[in-house]
Order: C-alpha cells, then structure tokens, then sequence
C-alpha cells in the first residue's frame, strides 16, 4: 500500500496509491504509539489495540517498594467501572537508548512483585532496540538484534524463575526486526514502520529510497530571487520538523526530493521548512537554474525523514485509507 500524502491548495488533503504496493492487513491485532489512536483504532477501524505505549502506565515505588496509592485507586476504580483489567508490561532497556529496567537490574524483580500483587495483570516484558537506529552496517544490525532479543529474554527468565508470570517477551523496532537471525523465545515482534519505510531507515540499510512507500506530494509555487531555489507548499505542516537524517551518514535535510512519479532527483532536497513553505535546492550549490527545471505548477514529491511524523500530519487521510483502501487510486 503506498500512500501519498498530497497537499492542494488551501490546505486540502487527498490520498493516493502507486504501483509500489505492500501486502494488505490481514490481522487487525494491533499495538498504538499513544492513547488517542488507540481509541479510533477501535471505533473506526474495528480493531482490537492489544497494547499503547504512551502514556505509559508508571507505578511510583517507595523504599519499602509499594505502588502510589492514589495512582493504584484510580486505575482500580476504573477497573471496576469498565469491568476491565490492565495488562502491564515492563520496559526493559537492553540497550541503554532510552527508558525501562536493564535485565539484570535487581529493581525488575521489586516491579514485577509490585504489580502482581496489584489491581492489574503481569502481561511480561517488552523492549525497543532504539539504538539500531544509529547502525548501518549488517553486522551491527544483527549484533544489535541479538542483543535485544537475550536481554529481553533474560528478564523474562528472571521474573519466572522468582515464581511470578511473564507470558509475552515482546522485542521490535523496524532495524532489529528486519535483521534478526533468530527469535527463539520471543513471543512478538513489533516491527515498526516496515509498511512504509523512511529515509532513516534508508540510512540504515534495511531498505533502499525505492522501498519509501510514503512520499508528500508538493507544488512549487514561486522561486527565490537570490538564489534560485524554488518554493513548494509543503513546509513543516506537511514534512514534521524531524530531522531524524541529520545524526546518520546521509543528511538529507528535512526530505529527498523526487519527481512526480516518485523517481528520486539526486542532489535535489527540501533543504529548509517553515510553515506552509519549503525550499527546493541542491545540497552541493546554489542552483540558479531551479527555475527553468521546476517551474511554477510543477509538482513534486518529498520523501520523508521520519514516516511516522510525517504521516501524523495527515491523520485525516491515514483514516481514509484506512477506512476504504480502494476509495482513492493512483
């Protein structure tokens, strides 16, 4: 499913498909980034949001390691209300990028006892290799697979053997899921943004510039008269500020930009954002010549640093997508 998010005048949005398709849903079993999609997931898409990340679901633990009272009243008045339970996992950090309990850490044990005797359910461990992000060489990204995957694992050996329940051992992020050689005792994978792909995944090396599956469609609406640079109307309302390229071998400012059937014009990228507006230069010059090459009416396609950020520009047309997948055709 290659989604093109398209920006027309005035602010409207309208989705299109290409020929670069991703195998459809076939499970609608799903893990949500935050609250609120979580809820539309469930009302609009008719799945079931088996975990959220955000917020989190934190216990506040004091010296003789019980939870926050009023915290644990309220999730347990909730509880009682809506005839639910909480599964909680614990966020174990096997890699030192982030948050969570490092596997070994003696805290993890005091957790889990805390929550088992709580108003919830110990659903087990969870984690996010976060550092993958900063590989890109195959050998890293299997080592840094490994490293994930047993340390996950380890926790979850750690909170059975005390006698205490850890049915999901659960690893993922886009870079460790596409370059594991192995997942014994992991019972999920969360392999992230796989089904669009992005420029820091590029960087990477788990996917090529042809595998980015989501691309901003964009106009040029002027031109600079210093330099020549053209003008689009595709800023950071449409690109997110990410600038997730900047730390990687390849910085590829705020988009690559491609030509209007998504082939990738080298050199060519959204080099600065604001608002509503962005600039089109090339990364080695001040390119006079942007005129004649992209002049105005031109439209353009920006592939994006960071897919996660910049399809959250576009909610509206992600749950049209969603919603009617053959609504819209490219």
């Amino acid at each position: 499913m290659h989604a093109l998010l398209t920006q027309e005048a005035r602010g409207q949005y309208t989705a299109e498909y290409s020929s670069k398709s991703r195998r459809a849903w076939t499970r609608r079993l799903l893990v949500a980034s935050a609250a609120g999609a979580a809820a539309w997931f469930c009302s609009a898409a008719h799945a079931e949001v088996k975990k959220v990340a955000y917020p989190e679901v934190k216990v506040t633990i004091d010296n003789a390691y019980k939870p926050d009272a009023a915290f644990d009243q309220m999730h347990a008045a909730f509880a009682r209300e809506h005839h639910e339970v909480f599964e909680v996992l614990i966020e174990i950090d096997t890699d030192g990028h982030r948050s969570g309990i490092r596997p070994d850490e003696a805290a993890l044990l005091d957790v889990a006892r805390v929550l088992d005797a709580g108003n919830v359910r110990l659903g087990g461990v969870l984690t996010h290799a976060g550092a993958s992000y900063q590989c890109d060489t195959p050998a890293a990204l299997r080592s840094i697979a490994e490293q994930e995957r047993s340390g996950c694992v380890f926790a979850a050996e750690r909170i059975r053997a005390a006698g205490l329940p850890c049915p999901v051992v659960s690893v993922g992020s886009t870079p460790t899921a596409l370059s594991a050689t192995h997942l014994d005792d992991v019972t999920e994978v969360r392999s992230g943004v796989y089904v669009f792909f992005d420029l820091v995944m590029s960087n990477v090396g788990v996917c090529t510039t042809d595998d980015i599956a989501l691309s901003v469609l964009t106009t040029v609406i002027g031109h600079q008269s210093t330099t020549g640079s053209a003008i689009v109307d595709a800023g950071w309302m449409a690109m997110s500020c990410d600038r997730g390229t900047a730390r990687q071998k390849r910085d590829y400012a705020y988009g690559q930009v491609c030509s209007v059937d998504g082939t990738v014009l080298p050199g060519y990228l959204l080099s600065a954002v604001n608002q509503e507006h962005g600039i089109v230069s090339h990364e080695n010059m001040l390119d006079g010549g942007n005129g004649r090459r992209f002049p105005v009416g031109t439209r353009l396609r920006i592939l994006p640093n960071h897919a996660c950020a910049t399809g959250a520009q576009f909610l509206k047309t992600l749950r049209q997508l969603i919603e009617n997948p053959l609504l819209l055709v490219y």
